[in-house]
């Protein structure tokens, strides 16, 4: 994820949805920048099923999951 403390991702949305080709050996981890949290953790998040989304939301100092669907 880009760095949450940039003043363009202040209050900046991102969203991610995956189409039929994601299966559970293709994926994406949305990774925090280090000293960086992302829903309160250092790790990473990780999307690995077909039609799966997140919606993302920076307050200016680290990342908020708003939505998923799994």
């Amino acid at each position: 994820l880009p760095d949450a403390t940039e003043a363009k991702n202040l209050n900046r949305v991102k969203r991610l949805i995956t189409d039929s080709t994601f299966t559970s050996s293709t994926h994406a981890d949305l990774t925090p920048k280090a000293g960086q949290n992302l829903d309160g953790s250092t790790s990473a998040y990780r999307i690995n099923k077909a039609y799966e989304g997140i919606m993302l939301w920076s307050d200016g100092a680290e990342w908020f999951i708003i939505q998923k669907k799994a």
